[in-house]
C-alpha cells in the first residue's frame, strides 16, 4: 500500500489540482444554452402638461441656462460667434525691455586642471605625527595591570585547545 501511495501521489496531486481549478469555473460557462431573444415591440408614450406645468418647466430651463452660462467662466458659451466681424482692433503687444534682445556672450567653462604626473610621496600632504606614548612609571604600572588575565580566564585559556603551530 505503501508503495502505490509514493507511485501515484503525482498523478493524484495533479487531478485533484485539475479539480479545484474545474471547480473554479460557473456552470453556465461549461454548460452553454442560447437564449431565447424575443422580439420586442416598438412603442412611443406622449404626455402632455398643461399651460401652468409648461411654464414652470420651461421657467427651470430659462433659469439652469443662466446658472450654467454665468458659473462656467471660459467654458460658457460665448454671445459673440467665431465667425461674426471684429469691429475692435486687435490689442497693442506688450513691451518687452531692451535687454531682453541684448545677446550675452557666454563664457567658456574653465576646465579643470588635471596633472598627468603620478602622484609621488612628496606631493602628498603630510598626517600629523602622533605624540610619544607616555612612559612615566604610572602608566607602565597601568598598562601591566591591563595586561594581566583575571582568574577565570586563566582557567578557562587552560582547557582550551592549544595554537595552530605557524600561527603567532
Amino acid at each position: 500500500m505503501r508503495r502505490i501511495l509514493h507511485a501515484c501521489w503525482p498523478l493524484a496531486a495533479v487531478v485533484m489540482f485539475t479539480v479545484a481549478l474545474a471547480l473554479q469555473i460557473p456552470r453556465k460557462a461549461l454548460f452553454f444554452r442560447p437564449v431565447k431573444l424575443e422580439r420586442s415591440v416598438p412603442y412611443a408614450s406622449f404626455v402632455e402638461f398643461g399651460e401652468s406645468e409648461y411654464a414652470a418647466i420651461m421657467q427651470k430651463v430659462r433659469m439652469s441656462w443662466q446658472v450654467r452660462s454665468h458659473g462656467a467662466g471660459a467654458y460658457a458659451e460665448s454671445p459673440i460667434g467665431a465667425l461674426d466681424p471684429d469691429d475692435e482692433p486687435p490689442p497693442a503687444p506688450l513691451e518687452m525691455p531692451k535687454s531682453f534682445f541684448a545677446r550675452r556672450p557666454l563664457a567658456p567653462p574653465s576646465a579643470p586642471r588635471v596633472s598627468l604626473a603620478p602622484p609621488t610621496r612628496a606631493s602628498a600632504r603630510e598626517l600629523p605625527q602622533l605624540a610619544a606614548p607616555d612612559e612615566s612609571v604610572e602608566a607602565r604600572r597601568r598598562r601591566d595591570e591591563l595586561l594581566v588575565l583575571p582568574e577565570s580566564l586563566r582557567a578557562a585559556g587552560e582547557d582550551a585547545p592549544a595554537p595552530l603551530p605557524g600561527i603567532d
